[in-house]
C-alpha cells in the first residue's frame, strides 16, 4: 500500500513535491484574493491560505521542500502579483520559515498533536519581536501581533482542521 513515508524518503519525489508545494503557495492565495473584500481586512489575512502548503509539505514531504517554499514563495508572489508589498514579503517569508520549523519540531517531538495554529502564533510573535527593531508595518509590533491572530482566527481553525486530517492520514 502507498504510504506517506514513501513521499518523505524518496529523493526522486522531492522535485515534484517542491513543485506541488510552490504551486499551492502561489495558487491558494491568488484564489483567495480573488474573493471580493467584505470588510477592511483582506480575505487572505483571515483565511491564511499561504500557510496551508507548508503544513502539507512539513507533514508529507522532505523538510527542505517546505522550508525552501516558505523562504521563496512570498517573493515569487510579490514578483508576479505585486502582493504582498515588499516589506511585508520579507516579514511573511520569515513567518513562513518559523512556521515550517515549528511544524518540523512538532512532527519530531509531538507527532500526535495538531500544533499548526501554535506554530503560526509563534511565527507571529517572532515577527513582532523583529518589528520592535525594524518597523516595516505602520502599527506597533504588539498591535500587529494581536490583530494578526484575531483576524486570522478563521484561518487558524482551518490550519487546525488540516493538521487533524494529516494526523489521521499519517496513522493509516
Amino acid at each position: 500500500m502507498f504510504r506517506i513515508s514513501f513521499l518523505r524518503q524518496n529523493a526522486i519525489v522531492q522535485v515534484p513535491a517542491a513543485l506541488v508545494t510552490f504551486g499551492l503557495m502561489w495558487l491558494l492565495p491568488l484564489l483567495v484574493h480573488i474573493v471580493p473584500l467584505t470588510g477592511p481586512v483582506p480575505v487572505g489575512a483571515r483565511l491564511l491560505p499561504i500557510f496551508y502548503a507548508p503544513l502539507l509539505a512539513a507533514w508529507i514531504f522532505h523538510p527542505a521542500v517546505g522550508l525552501l517554499a516558505s523562504l521563496l514563495m512570498p517573493f515569487v508572489n510579490h514578483a508576479f502579483t505585486g502582493m504582498p508589498a515588499l516589506p511585508m514579503t520579507v516579514l511573511l517569508s520569515l513567518e513562513l520559515v518559523v512556521f515550517s520549523l515549528g511544524l518540523l519540531l512538532n512532527k519530531k517531538y509531538w507527532p500526535q498533536l495538531p500544533l499548526a495554529p501554535l506554530a503560526f502564533i509563534v511565527a507571529k510573535v517572532i515577527s513582532a519581536i523583529l518589528l520592535v527593531f525594524i518597523a516595516v508595518v505602520p502599527a506597533s509590533p504588539w498591535v500587529y501581533l494581536a490583530s494578526s491572530v484575531q483576524n486570522g482566527f478563521p484561518g487558524l481553525l482551518i490550519l487546525f482542521g488540516l493538521h487533524l486530517a494529516l494526523l489521521r492520514l499519517s496513522r493509516e
